[in-house]
Order: C-alpha cells, then structure tokens, then sequence
C-alpha cells in the first residue's frame, strides 16, 4: 500500500483518522489494496489516500467520508475543484510534497481511529474470549438456553504494544457459540460481557479474521476491516480488554458439552459375567445437575437461619409478601407460595415442583434414573400434609399445618383496639361484664399506639394464634397439594392473576 506512482491518480486529504479509514474502505471495493497509498504528515495531523480509480467517483466517495478531493501528481499533492477535469500541476506551493509525508501501514490508521458505540444488533454466532475460570458457568447456561457451544485454547499478543515495553502473551479460552435456531438471547450475551476479563466479539472476515466487540464498531464495514488483516486474527475491544493478535494453541475447536458435567455422577460399574442374570438390582436415585429447556419459573425457595434474617428486607413492599407462606423446620424452611412464588430471590436455593403434590427438586436439576409420579409419590412418601425437597445430599420434609404468611415474619401484635361506644353501653356491658385484675399499661410515648415487641426468630409464628383466617388462595394450594393442578389453575385465572395460572398449566402438562 505504500508504493509510489508517477501516474495521476486520484486522491483525498482527511484531517481525521476516522474520516481516512472509512475512505480506505470504499476504495477496497473499487481497487486492490496493493493499489491504495496512504502518507500521513505528523505535524498535520493529516492523512492522504490515492488510488488509481475514476476521479468523479473519488470526488463523490472523498466528499462523502469528508475528506478533500485532491490529485496524486507523482510528486505532490494538488487540490481537486471538485468538478471538470483534474488540475494541472502549477509549480510549488501548491500542494504538500510526497517526500515530505509518511507512509503509514492500515492498522495504524485503524488504531487511531478507534472504535465508538454501534447498535447491538442480533447474531447467530458469537466469539467469547475468556479466562478459563468463567468458561463452565457460562458453557451451562448457554446449555440451558440450547445454544451450540465449541472451544479451543488461545494465546494472545499485543496488537499495539507500547514501543518500551516487551510485548507479553496471554492465554485464555476461546468459546464459539451459535444458535441453532432464530438469534442469540441478547440477555445471554450482556450477561457475558459483565463477566470478569471477559470480551463477546462478532466475527468479521474468512480468510483473515477480525474479532470485534459486538457492541462497538469501527468507521469501515467489517468485512473490509478483515481485508486489512494479513497475518493472525486480530481481535478488537474497548480499553478494558484491549486489542491482539490470536494465535490457536491447540489444534482445533471441542464439543464444550462436556464442561457442563464436572461434578461426579454414578459411578461405571460393570457386572458379573456367571450368576444369575434374571434378578435385576435396582439402581439408587441421585439428584443430579441437568440441562433445561429454556427458562424456568421458581415454585419454592430453600432458605436457611441466615437467609431467614434477611428475608424481610427483600420482602416488606414487595407484591410476594402478600401471596408467599412460610414454612419453618430445624435449619432449613421452605418460602413457597400458591401457584408458585415465580421470583428469583438474592437469597435461598430456587425450587422447582417436580410433583406429585409439594415435590421439589433444586433449579437445574433432575432425578436419576427418572422415577414415574407413582414412584415419586411411593418413594418419598408424598401426601396432602407434606412438603418434600429432594437434594442431592439429603430429603427434607415439612410440615404443612406450620404454615404462615411471610409477612408475620416482620409484623408484631396489632395494637390495643379502643372500642368507641357510648357510655351507656359501656357502663351496661361493664356491670354484667366479671371484674378482671388490672393490668399495668405498657410505657409509649404520649400520642403513639401500643405495639408489642416483634419475637426474634419467626415473630408471630412462634406463637398459637390459632388458624389463620382462609383466603381464595388456600383453596387454590389444596387443590395444588392434591394434585389438581388445572382446577388451581383455573381459579387463579378467575381471581386475575394469569402468571400463576400459566404456571401450573405448565406443570400439568409436564407431569
């Protein structure tokens, strides 16, 4: 690109990085860039780009990029008209000499342009360069949206280093992701990018690749930005992951499937080849992590002591406090809510309802082998009076007529009622009413209403304040306890709350 001609060419004079990139990307649509000369002057600040391509089209592109048409006489620069034939060389003085400009290579001027904000708009296939810590976490949640995920090793060096300094290498972990099916979940990808050291690139090019920060683009298409790479690919992003040079250091992409199943399953086991072979030994059942289809909904929480505490401080003013119950054990208690509590909590293991009945299974999890509902209900002694949960390490069960609402958990007695009736009849219901010990009266500020003492723990819960007074909505959880989960469903429907009705229809359509 930086070979001189003694023939007229044309020309344009940038006074911005940006402006002569953009430029040198139209012309590598009209030319080859073996063709294309770029100078730069230092002082200036300025750039100047000729080719041997038509001049009116090179007015038009020049102006376009907003630039200044000019002509390569061979020796100096000579400012175009913009309109006519080319100008004759008139001497000194009247353009900058070729011998007093720079030659500058492309990715120079790409550096110096920089990268700016650009629309996010959808992929099918996504490059994420990452520190190996990161990879699993990320490999399963791209399994449970269904995406295809393959990686390899990379090393990367400083696509700019710094004149001083020795250019280092690093070594990370490339993971190609495509979707089968449709874009990929933008979530899934903004997720990605708030990961530490972690970059999700667009890829640009075949033969040499440019890896960009999907989120960012530079003033020339991608493509033709790929066009200006002539050794490894080179990879693009903001200051805080930096620009490089990748080099593969191993020999090819792997299925990255197997990432996601690093915890020990069952072990192999292989039989006896003499005995008997007709009596079958029946397996035990494991909890194990699993592959969803798509995104699940929450139907209970798994909460301990510590999360208990900080349970009304996500919950007072928050639409669930009206609807969850909470059933307390030992150690662990159960947040759950009719129809399903829906929300994912900061706080707690997220439930699932496998079912029959209050079944649950963490989030992300299944049973191995797989057990029919009667097996399940057989099993781990499902009933109308229990809440089972299934994990891994242990099964707990909890007692359903324990049950309260979340809200006790915060709010103390009500306070002393004054009954305003006339003093008549307060003096009547006084003499027929047996006379009782007075009681001192409890210390308030003048003005202020008696409120008891919330009880550490589980406040109101702790206390036989008999049954609770019975809503729509304990109807709607017996039915679900009982396994009626379209009659639950149907009355959540009628009392206009379509989430949870969407839920259990959901649940009884996969049970």
């Amino acid at each position: 690109m930086t070979g001189i001609s003694r023939e007229p060419r044309s020309a344009g004079r940038f006074g911005t990085a940006a402006g002569a990139l953009a430029f040198l990307g139209e012309l590598l649509a009209l030319t080859p860039r073996e063709t294309i000369t770029v100078l730069a002057h230092r002082e200036s600040r300025s750039f100047w780009i000729s080719a041997p391509v038509d001049l009116a089209v090179c007015r038009e592109l020049v102006l376009a990029a907003g630039g200044q048409p000019q002509v390569d006489t061979g020796d100096r620069f000579v400012r175009d008209r913009g309109f006519g034939p080319p100008p004759a060389h008139s001497g000194p003085g009247t353009g900058p000499a070729r011998a007093g400009l720079t030659p500058v290579p492309p990715l120079t001027v790409v550096r110096l342009a920089g990268l700016q904000p650009a629309t996010r708009h959808p992929l099918r296939q996504a490059v994420v360069l990452m520190p190996g810590a990161e990879v699993a976490s990320a490999v399963r949640r791209g399994l449970d949206l269904e995406l295809e995920l393959r990686h390899r090793p990379v090393t990367l060096r400083p696509l700019f280093p710094a004149d001083d300094a020795v250019p280092g290498v690093t070594a990370m972990i490339e993971v190609r992701v495509s979707a089968p099916h449709g874009h990929l979940p933008p979530s899934y990808l903004s997720g990605l990018m708030r990961r530490p050291l972690t970059v999700v690139c667009r890829s640009g090019g075949a033969d040499a690749e440019v890896l960009i920060q999907y989120d960012l683009a530079a003033p020339i298409p991608d493509e033709r930005l790929a066009a200006l790479v002539e050794d490894d690919a080179h990879v693009l992003a903001d200051a805080s992951f930096g620009c490089w040079r990748l080099t593969p250091a191993g020999t090819g992409f792997a299925p990255s499937d197997s990432l996601a199943r690093l915890r020990d399953a069952p072990r192999l086991v292989s039989p006896p080849l003499s005995g008997d072979h007709t009596a079958i030994e029946a397996p035990e059942v494991h909890v194990l992590p699993t592959r969803t289809a798509g995104p699940q909904r929450v139907d209970a929480i798994l909460l301990d002591d510590q999360d208990l505490e900080f349970l009304p401080l996500l919950l007072d003013g928050h639409p669930l406090a009206e609807v969850a119950t909470v059933v307390p054990g030992r150690d662990r208690h159960l947040l759950t809510a009719a129809g399903g509590v829906l929300d994912r909590l900061p706080v707690g293991a997220p439930l699932v309802c496998a079912g029959p009945g209050l079944l649950y299974l963490p989030l992300g999890h299944r049973m191995s082998p797989r057990l029919p509902p009667a097996a399940r209900t057989e099993l781990f002694e499902v009933d109308d009076r229990h809440a089972v949960v299934v994990l891994p390490d242990a099964v707990l069960r909890f007692d359903l007529a324990r049950r309260r609402p979340s809200w006790e958990l915060w709010v103390g007695e009500p306070p002393e009622f004054d009954l305003q009736l006339p003093g008549s009849v307060t003096a009547t219901l006084d003499s027929l009413t047996p006379k009782k010990p007075a009681r001192p009266a409890p210390r308030r500020a003048e003005g202020a209403a008696v409120l008891r003492p919330l009880r550490r723990g589980w406040g109101r819960i702790t206390r036989d304040s008999g049954a609770p007074r019975r809503t729509w909505r304990d109807d709607a959880l017996d039915l679900e306890i009982a396994g009626d989960l379209a009659r639950a469903a149907e009355m959540h429907r009628l009392h206009g709350d379509p989430l949870r009705a969407a839920n259990l229809f959901e649940r009884a359509a996969r049970q």
